[in-house]
């Protein structure tokens, strides 16, 4: 997938590199070896664009596409290739729009960290060839448990084991003082749910252990992720799972939601600065920050792994449901722990309330956020909170 700019001549104005949050006009642009050119709508189109040193250049491969802030790539779901890179937003001069080889090199970094999976790089797509049942996790990737009766539990991701600065810089937009300070925290390896919980694995166990059915809302259950359940309902589950696999299966703990969440990422989503209706399920009526409100609004959830995976390989961890964590309650992270482990009554816990984390389908998006964190009564069920499970690894 290298994209090269083509040979340059003289030209005026001078290249610059845009500020970061400078308004910019992101343009697109792909190669394709039997066919030429295309951009993000399939067309074989023709443009320019200024080189890294302020030259002019004649480039088959390059169109205008959407306009944007600087700091991120553009990919393009057609034809999974990188599409674009930001560019500087001079007077609203289009002449002034300048294209850098710098830039697109950052763009790519930045895709290794930060960037969504496209379709064909998501091997663990729901719909993919089904993953195997395991008497042992591998090293990476993902596995499912066998139940007693030899069906299969739910896919579970590996999460590697590593370190990240827990919680929001205090220039985040949206932010809340609850969210620091921030702290870095190392954690070993541990599964993680592939999606959250759905109405078709929890229903398995209600039926199999007589536990209490929960309320669809009228949504119909099936593959949407299961809601109105209590704390509670979601320990049973684990120790119903636990049993059933002779694995330690439970709730994920505060900060390795969050470590899974961020997925190597720094920004206030895994998508970037901003995220869209077309990236997770919530209230797109509202906006954040300076990024677009697309007005999209489905008013309840929808099928787990509707919208793409972050880099971890996880869906739904922005929206569609809050998911409770194992966590006490407490107001800020002083003096939390930096294991990665569950903080509970230490220091001020308050458990009858528990960490829930992620946004959900009524969420404004700033409630999205990696690092925003709120909680619910334990003794509580809502139409918008369910739960994914964790797993330990020996």
């Amino acid at each position: 997938r290298l994209v090269r700019p083509a040979p340059g001549v003289p030209s005026n104005p001078p290249w610059r590199l845009p500020s970061p949050g400078a308004e910019v006009k992101i343009f697109g642009f792909g190669y394709d070896s039997q066919r030429g050119c295309f951009n993000n709508r399939g067309r074989w189109i023709k443009g320019e664009y200024y080189g890294p040193n302020g030259d002019w250049n004649q480039l088959e491969c390059q169109q205008p596409i959407l306009q944007g802030y600087s700091g991120g790539p553009v990919l393009s779901d057609d034809h999974r290739h990188l599409l674009g890179m930001v560019v500087a937003k001079d007077e609203g001069t289009p002449t002034a729009h300048m294209i850098a080889g710098e830039l697109l090199q950052s763009a790519l970094n930045k895709i290794v960290a930060e960037r969504v999976p496209t379709e064909r790089e998501q091997p663990e797509r729901l719909s993919a060839k089904p993953v195997e049942p395991v008497d042992h996790p591998p090293a990476k990737g993902t596995f499912e448990d066998r139940l007693k009766n030899g069906t299969k539990g739910p896919t579970m991701v590996i999460i590697p084991a590593g370190g990240f600065t827990m919680g929001s810089p205090v220039d985040e937009v949206g932010r809340y003082s609850d969210e620091g300070p921030q702290h870095w925290v190392e954690l070993p390896r541990f599964a993680l749910g592939q999606t959250p919980v759905t109405f078709t694995q929890y229903d398995t166990f209600t039926e199999a252990s007589g536990h209490r059915r929960p309320y669809d809302q009228g949504w119909s259950r099936g593959q949407r992720p299961v809601i109105n359940v209590r704390w509670e309902d979601a320990q049973a589950y684990a120790r119903w799972l636990s049993e059933q696999t002779g694995h330690k299966y439970r709730l994920p703990s505060e900060a390795e939601w969050e470590y899974a969440a961020r997925a190597g990422t720094t920004t206030p989503f895994a998508t970037g600065g901003c995220i869209s209706t077309e990236q997770a399920n919530f209230n797109g009526k509202s906006k954040y920050s300076d990024c677009l409100a697309t007005g999209v609004y489905k008013e309840r959830t929808v099928p787990v792994a509707s919208y793409a995976a972050n880099p971890f390989g996880l869906f739904d961890m922005h929206g569609n449901v809050w998911e409770w964590m194992e966590d006490c309650w407490h107001e800020n992270y002083h003096n939390a722990p930096s294991d990665g482990s569950a903080w509970l009554e230490d220091n001020g816990g308050n458990c009858s309330r528990r960490v829930v984390r992620g946004g959900s389908w009524i969420a404004q998006p700033r409630l999205l956020r990696s690092a925003y964190r709120s909680r619910s009564g334990a003794n509580g069920g809502s139409y918008n909170l369910g739960f994914r499970l964790a797993r330990t690894l020996d």
